[in-house]
């Protein structure tokens, strides 16, 4: 069984990205809405993919996904944005610089669940 860690400061988005991945049989997930909690998780337990939202306060999910690349390197990551208050133009810039700095794979806000199911497949086969 693939674990899951879910980071997102909304929690009505990431409790639906971790109902999406409930009907996913082969995974089990974890939602934090808190970065600096998804750290400490990360320090205790082994995770095979993390889910992060990218605007966060605290720990911004580009910070996140540094720490990951070079703490945990076998953890992949799947980077998602919608922009904030912001919007697409934002959100792009975002996952741009996500990818750059070591996010497997991104996902623009909002999505649906079989387009994050595929990217979830994708990551974990690899």
């Amino acid at each position: 069984m693939k674990k899951v860690l879910v980071v997102d400061d909304d929690p009505s988005v990431g409790e639906v990205i971790t109902e999406y991945l409930k009907d996913f049989k082969e995974v089990e997930s974890e939602f934090t809405p808190f970065s600096q909690n998804a750290v400490k998780l990360l320090k205790e337990k082994e995770f095979d993919l993390v889910i992060t939202d990218l605007i966060m306060p605290e720990i911004n999910g580009i910070e996140l996904i540094e720490y990951i690349y070079k703490n945990h390197p076998n953890v992949k990551v799947l980077a998602c944005s919608g922009g904030g208050d912001s919007g697409a133009l934002v959100a792009g810039i975002a996952l741009d610089q996500a990818l750059t700095e070591g996010a497997d794979n991104a996902l623009m806000k909002p999505f649906t669940r079989d387009e994050l199911i595929t990217k979830v497949r994708d990551l974990l086969k690899s």
